[in-house]
């Protein structure tokens, strides 16, 4: 039996048309309802990540005025800490000569009459006299032997001697008596300690005494304290500096 179509074929295209209209609608549908979700995860995405760069933004601008405020707190405390450092100096340096007269007493000779002795930082230098050479030649043994403070000593020409120490002509100002590494001969004087200075200062010159000089070079000078301003540090004696100065020479 053979099938015969009578049926017309605009028909058959119609059904076509309407099945394909309906897969694209579908299709449609489903691309929209993705992009609508995926638009809505990225913008949440981009709400949160904006949210995390704003409180970012925010610790960097705190973080900065913490060290802007850092920054003033130090500024305010430097010269306060210049100030602090400057009187520690200070109160240092002004311990540093009752310790040198501490230690040159404890290197002198209770037969040596001190009548001044003073000291520019560098320099210690005794004004004393004696009843005898003797005397004096033992003192000069304690004194070269004090090289933990002296790195040298000299002493003024003795009057009444014919020659001066070290074999210099009479009468020279000052004759070299000690330099580092020099043999000191004969044996040590007794050490009398800081009270023959103290009593040698109520004692006078008489006519028999021989008055001498000693120049002795410190081995560690004792420098003044310069207090550190905002130019940077300051020299002792200019403006701006308020170093201490060196306390009196004793005076008999």
């Amino acid at each position: 039996m053979i099938k015969i179509n009578l049926l017309p074929k605009t028909i058959n295209e119609k059904a076509i048309i309407r099945n394909t209209a309906i897969i694209f609608g579908v299709l449609l549908v489903v691309i929209i309802a993705t992009g609508v979700t995926f638009k809505s995860e990225l913008v949440a995405r981009t709400q949160k990540l904006q949210a995390q760069a704003d409180q970012a933004r925010a610790i960097e601008t705190e973080v900065k005025n913490l060290q802007s405020q850092a920054q003033t707190t130090l500024s305010a405390i430097k010269p306060i800490e210049q100030k602090l450092d400057f009187i520690k100096a200070v109160m240092k340096y002004n311990q540093e000569y009752p310790k040198l007269y501490a230690q040159v007493a404890k290197w002198t000779y209770d037969k040596v009459n001190y009548l001044s002795m003073s000291c520019d930082g560098s320099t210690v230098t005794m004004n004393a006299s004696v009843k005898s050479l003797d005397d004096l030649g033992r003192f000069l043994l304690n004194m070269y032997r004090a090289t933990d403070l002296f790195t040298e000593v000299t002493i003024s020409a003795v009057p009444g001697y014919g020659s001066g120490v070290g074999g210099a002509p009479a009468g020279s100002p000052t004759t070299p008596a000690y330099m580092p590494g020099m043999q000191v001969p004969g044996s040590q004087a007794p050490l009398a300690g800081l009270s023959a200075i103290s009593d040698s200062m109520t004692n006078k010159l008489t006519s028999n005494d021989i008055a001498f000089t000693v120049t002795c070079k410190l081995k560690t000078p004792i420098v003044a304290p310069a207090f550190a301003g905002a130019g940077g540090t300051a020299a002792p004696g200019a403006p701006g500096a308020a170093a201490a100065p060196p306390p009196p020479a004793p005076s008999p």
